[in-house]
């Protein structure tokens, strides 16, 4: 059987919950940031992933995430 962890996460990838350290430590390897550049995004957008993963790549392609930290 599948750890709980691994099933919430395949069954709910759409928001990321921030008073979950395990969803913490996943999404910052995932994403590749830190954890306080993973809080400073969803303050900006929200837990939605998309909107996170979206706002990570503007980021990333005007090299403002450097210049943010």
């Amino acid at each position: 059987m599948a750890d709980i962890h691994e099933y919430i996460a395949a069954n709910d990838r759409m928001r990321i919950l921030l008073h979950e350290p395990w969803q913490v430590a996943y999404w910052t390897r995932v994403l590749g940031v830190t954890e306080e550049e993973l809080r400073r995004l969803l303050e900006e957008v929200g837990n939605e992933t998309h909107l996170v993963r979206a706002r990570l790549t503007e980021l990333r392609e005007t090299g403002e995430q450097q210049a943010a930290a």
